[in-house]
C-alpha cells in the first residue's frame, strides 16, 4: 500500500486525514481474500399531503440501514461466493438468501436509482439517462440536474418527479441520515433528515467531470477532448506556470482563474505543483493529494478542492488537473441538508467524498490516465466512504441510514476488458501488471479485489447491526461484457432515415483525420430519424423538432414501426450473423406515464455483447454502423435489456412477496416504520 499512499499524502504542506489512513485498512484486510486464491441551498419538499398523504403508524423496533451498491452483480457475487472468495457475502447468503432485483427499463444508473428513491419508473419520474434530447436544438442537455451559472452562486435544480421515501418517512418524525444521495441536487428538505448528495453533484466549473491538461508541450494525438481541456504551461523564473480555469465568471463571459506554478523537486524526475497557499510533489503516474483553493472576481468568492496528476515530468511537463470539486465546507453547489451538514462530515472526518462519482473514468478512456492511477484513485475514494459510513453508524442517532456505495461500477467499467480476453483491446501481459495502490493485486483480478473489499465493508456494517436491525444490500442492476459498438446515426444513414448534407470534396480531404460528422451537418429536410444521448432513437417531428419533417399522428406511427422493425432484424455479418438488437422500448408503449414526453420516442435494447457507442452519446454520425468496441471501457448496463441485467438483494428480514423490483425498496422501508404513502407503484416485500 505505500504507492497508496503516495497518491493520497504527496509532500508538501498537505494535511492527510488520519480517518482516512485508519480506513484504508478495509481494502488492506479484505486482501488475503483475493490474493490467498490467486457521485449551499436546499430544495423544500412537498408537505405530507402533496407527498402522498403519509401517515404514521405505531413505531416498529429497530433501524434499517441500507447499503445500495453501484453495479454490484449477482450473478459475479454468486460465482466468488462459492470459490470462497467473499467469506462475509458467504455467511449472509447461508443465513437469508439472496434475490435478484427487477430494475427499470432502461437499467440505466440514473433510471434505477430514482425509481429507488421515488418508486417512480423512467415515463413517471422523467430520468431516463445521463442526458436527454432536446429537439429545439438537435443537442443533449443534462438527464438529471441541470445547472444554470448566470448568477452567483448558480442555480442547481433536479428535474425528476416524485419526492424520496426517506423525505416522507421524516415528515413522520423518523430520523433519516443518507450518504451519497444520487441525483438529489439540491437535496430535499425535512424536519430530521440528514442527506448528502452524491452521483449528480456538478464539479466547480458547472459541468460534469471535465479535467484540464497543462503542458508546456502538447504532444501528438494529445488533443483537447471531452475529458480534459488544454493550458498552456509558459515558461517562469523557477519553472512553468498556467492559469486554471474555473468556476463561471458570473453574468460574465469566460471563467474564473486560479494560478499554478509547476518547478522540478528535489528528485528531478519529480515536479513540484503548486496552488496559492499549498504545495505538492509529485512523480509521474501519482495523483496529488485535494489542494484547497480559493477562486475570487470581484465581490465573487468560490472554494473547492483541486489535484493533479503528473503524465510527463520532462523538459516537456504534461500535467492533468482533474475536475475541480466542491468544497464540502463552503459548497457553492447544493451540497447537502441541512445546509452545514456537508461541512460537519468533513470536519468530523477529514476527508469527505464530494465529486458527483469518483475516479477520472473520462481521462482514463482518453489515455490521460493509467489504470493503475484510476483504482488508486478509486481506493482512497472507497476507503474515504468507508470511513464516514463506518463512523456515521458508530455515532447513532438514526432509524434509517442508506449509503450509496459506486466504487463496484467504476472498477468494472474501467477494468473489465483486462479480465475478457474476448475484449478487443484485452492485452495478456498488461492484465498481469500489478496495481500498487489497489492491493498490489494484478489488473485482472482487480473488479474481484472490488467485490472483496465490498465484502469485508459489509462484513463491518453487519457486525455493528443489533438484533432488532434490518440491513439491505442491493444494487441498481447487473453488468454486462461490451465488445462491439453501435453508431445508430450511420445505421439511420444506410436506412435512409437520417441525410447527411453533400460537402465540397476539398473540405472533406483537409477536415481533420478521424473526426466524424455530426448532427450540425444533417440535411433536416429530408431526415426522418436521428441518435443522441444514449440508445435512443428520435423523430424528426414537425412541431416538435425545430426542422421537423416527419407529420404527427398517422405518418409518426408508420415511421416509428418501420425502424422498429429494421431495429429487429438488424444481423452483424463481421460476427456471422450474430442479432444486433434484443427488443425496442417505445414511448407510449412500454414506457407510459405522467411524464413520458420527457423520454425519447424509441430505446433500443442491444443484444450482449453490443452496446451504443460513444460517437452516438454526442450526437456524431461514423462511417460504420458496428465496429469493435476499441475503448477501455469494457462493461456496460444501459444499453442491455433489464429482464438480464437485474440487481442484487439481500435483506437479513424474511420477504412475503416475491420477485422483488427497485421500486419496491422506499415502500418496504416506509412499511417497516408504519408509514404509508400513496406515490410510486412499490409493494412492501415484508407485508402480505
Amino acid at each position: 500500500m505505500a504507492a497508496a499512499e503516495a497518491v493520497c499524502r504527496g509532500t508538501g504542506r498537505l494535511l492527510r486525514s488520519g480517518g482516512v489512513r485508519r480506513a484504508l485498512s478495509v481494502v488492506v484486510l479484505a486482501l488475503p481474500v483475493v490474493l490467498g486464491f490467486g457521485c449551499r441551498g436546499s430544495r423544500r419538499a412537498p408537505p405530507p399531503a402533496e407527498a402522498g398523504g403519509a401517515v404514521a403508524a405505531p413505531p416498529a423496533g429497530g433501524r434499517v440501514v441500507v447499503l445500495a451498491l453501484d453495479g454490484f452483480d449477482l450473478a459475479a457475487v454468486e460465482r466468488w461466493v462459492a470459490d470462497g472468495r467473499l467469506p462475509n457475502l458467504a455467511r449472509l447468503r447461508e443465513a437469508y438468501g439472496f434475490s435478484s432485483l427487477r430494475t427499470t427499463e432502461p437499467p440505466s444508473c440514473e433510471a434505477a436509482w430514482t425509481a429507488l428513491i421515488t418508486g417512480l419508473p423512467p415515463a413517471d419520474s422523467g430520468v431516463v439517462g445521463p442526458w436527454r434530447l432536446d429537439p429545439a436544438s438537435y443537442e443533449v442537455r443534462p438527464g438529471t440536474v441541470e445547472v444554470d451559472t448566470a448568477a452567483a452562486p448558480p442555480r442547481v435544480t433536479t428535474r425528476r418527479s416524485g419526492t424520496a421515501f426517506w423525505t416522507v418517512l421524516a415528515q413522520a418524525g423518523r430520523r433519516v441520515r443518507v450518504l451519497w444521495a444520487p441525483y438529489e441536487v439540491p437535496p430535499e428538505r425535512a424536519p430530521g433528515a440528514e442527506v448528502l448528495a452524491g452521483a449528480g453533484v456538478p464539479d466547480l466549473a458547472g459541468g460534469f467531470g471535465r479535467g484540464t491538461l497543462l503542458g508546456a508541450a502538447f504532444p501528438e494525438g494529445v488533443a483537447e477532448t471531452p475529458a480534459a481541456g488544454r493550458v498552456r504551461l509558459l515558461p517562469s523564473a523557477t519553472g512553468w506556470s498556467a492559469s486554471l480555469p474555473g468556476p463561471p465568471w458570473p453574468g460574465a463571459r469566460g471563467r474564473l482563474e486560479l494560478p499554478v506554478d509547476v518547478r522540478r523537486g528535489a528528485d528531478p524526475a519529480r515536479l513540484v505543483v503548486a496552488v496559492p497557499g499549498y504545495e505538492t510533489e509529485l512523480p509521474p503516474g501519482y495523483w496529488s493529494a485535494r489542494m484547497p483553493v480559493t477562486f475570487r472576481g470581484g465581490d465573487v468568492v468560490v472554494e473547492g478542492l483541486a489535484r493533479f496528476l503528473v503524465l510527463d515530468a520532462g523538459d516537456l511537463p504534461l500535467i492533468l488537473a482533474a475536475p475541480l470539486e466542491v468544497s464540502p465546507s463552503a459548497p457553492w453547489f447544493p451540497l447537502s441538508e441541512p445546509p452545514g451538514w456537508a461541512g460537519e462530515l468533513a470536519s468530523r472526518y477529514g476527508r469527505l467524498p464530494a465529486a458527483g462519482v469518483p475516479g477520472d473514468l473520462g481521462a482514463l478512456a482518453a489515455g490521460l490516465q493509467a489504470e493503475e492511477s484510476y483504482l488508486a484513485d478509486l481506493a482512497d475514494d472507497f476507503a474515504a466512504r468507508s470511513a464516514v459510513l463506518l463512523g456515521e453508524l458508530d455515532r447513532g442517532g438514526f432509524d434509517l441510514l442508506v449509503a450509496f456505495v459506486p466504487t463496484i461500477e467504476r472498477v468494472a467499467l474501467g477494468l473489465q476488458r483486462l479480465s475478457d480476453p474476448e475484449h478487443p483491446l484485452w492485452d495478456e501481459a498488461r492484465s498481469m501488471a500489478p496495481a500498487p495502490g489497489f492491493g498490489n493485486v494484478r489488473l485482472h483480478d482487480a473488479v474481484l479485489a472490488a467485490y472483496a473489499f465490498m465484502d469485508d465493508l459489509i462484513g463491518r456494517v453487519a457486525a455493528r447491526l443489533g438484533p432488532d436491525d434490518v440491513l439491505l444490500v442491493l444494487s441498481d442492476h447487473g453488468l454486462r461484457p461490451f465488445r462491439r459498438a453501435v453508431h445508430l446515426n450511420a445505421w439511420l444513414v444506410e436506412e435512409g432515415q437520417l441525410v447527411l448534407r453533400s460537402v465540397d470534396p476539398f473540405v472533406t480531404a483537409t477536415a481533420p483525420a478521424g473526426r466524424p460528422r455530426g448532427l450540425a451537418e444533417v440535411d433536416w429536410s429530408r431526415s426522418q430519424a436521428w441518435a443522441a444521448g444514449g440508445p435512443f432513437v428520435q423523430l424528426n417531428l414537425e412541431g416538435r423538432e425545430r426542422e421537423g419533417a416527419v407529420e404527427p399522428e398517422e405518418r409518426q406511427a408508420q415511421v416509428l414501426r418501420r425502424i422498429e422493425d429494421k431495429l429487429l432484424a438488424w444481423r452483424d455479418d463481421a460476427a456471422g450473423g450474430a442479432r444486433v438488437v434484443a427488443r425496442v422500448l417505445m414511448r407510449g408503449r412500454e414506457l407510459r406515464g405522467r411524464r413520458e414526453d420527457a423520454l425519447p420516442d424509441l430505446i433500443v435494447v442491444f443484444a450482449e455483447p453490443y452496446a451504443v457507442s460513444a460517437e452516438t452519446v454526442a450526437g456524431l454520425v461514423p462511417d460504420r454502423p458496428i465496429e469493435p468496441n476499441r475503448t477501455v471501457i469494457g462493461a456496460d448496463h444501459a444499453s442491455g435489456d433489464a429482464r438480464a441485467l437485474r440487481g442484487f438483494f439481500l435483506s437479513t428480514r424474511p420477504l412475503v412477496q416475491g420477485d422483488p423490483s427497485i421500486d419496491d425498496v422506499g415502500a418496504t422501508i416506509l412499511g417497516f416504520f408504519g408509514v404509508r404513502a400513496e406515490q410510486g407503484r412499490g409493494r412492501d416485500l415484508w407485508r402480505p
